[in-house]
């Protein structure tokens, strides 16, 4: 009785699949191996040379379920420091760079204009998800750096914007053309929240990835 071909290709194959679908395979395997010693002809053994590398196919596929229960534990080990050490950051102010900002129940961050280099004019500009400008902030001349956007959620005439995400873009311009500028929110950590896997922090209501991050602290 021979060993059916398709699970010798199936053993070929890296061992990509979870551990308990390779400790399924493991048993089929050892199965197979005994139903085949079972039922082999007194007369006309099965070739040793055969059978001993039929066991080694199975010591390979024991090795490689121990190795994927390994590496599954070593990744969830490696995930939950990760989720420790982001955790730290709550409670503490940051500064992320954005594109947008959120108007809701709590004020917004404090918002900031961050220069690559000097400008003559620089301009912080909100428009609403049609497009429309909303606020223009006109922040003179600065040599670099952070200029501060004094926005406490108002439109034009004073009167609150409605809740909802309003895009931010900065406007910088030098004596040689545009000048590199991003828009930074800084505010206090209130929480760490998980969404499809990935970690966010919450600025009120406004959300922070941490590859947006710049600085931790005031």
């Amino acid at each position: 009785m021979q060993i059916d071909s398709s699970f010798h290709s199936k053993l070929s194959q890296p061992a990509t699949a979870a551990p308990a679908t390779s400790a399924t395979e493991k048993d089929q395997f050892l199965k197979l191996l005994v139903a085949q010693m079972q039922h082999q002809d007194p007369l006309n053994p099965q070739d040793g040379a055969a059978f001993v590398a039929q066991l080694a196919q199975f010591s390979s596929l024991e090795q490689a379920t121990e190795t994927n229960q390994r590496l599954a534990d070593l990744s969830s080990a490696q995930a939950a420091t990760a989720r420790a050490g982001l955790t730290a950051v709550v409670g503490q102010t940051i500064s992320a760079q954005t594109t947008s900002v959120v108007v809701g129940a709590t004020p917004p961050p404090a918002l900031s204009a961050h220069l690559g280099g000097a400008a003559t004019k620089v301009d912080a500009v909100l428009t609403d998800a049609s497009g429309k400008e909303v606020r223009r902030f006109s922040l003179g001349a600065a040599s670099g750096g952070d200029v501060a956007i004094p926005w406490d959620g108002s439109d034009a005439s004073g009167k609150p914007l409605a809740a909802g995400t309003y895009k931010i873009e900065i406007q910088a311009t030098g004596a040689n053309g545009a000048v590199p500028a991003t828009a930074i929110e800084t505010g206090r950590v209130s929480a760490l929240e998980f969404q499809g896997g990935k970690a966010i922090y919450r600025i009120g209501a406004a959300t922070v990835d941490p590859a947006d991050i710049i600085r931790i602290g005031g």
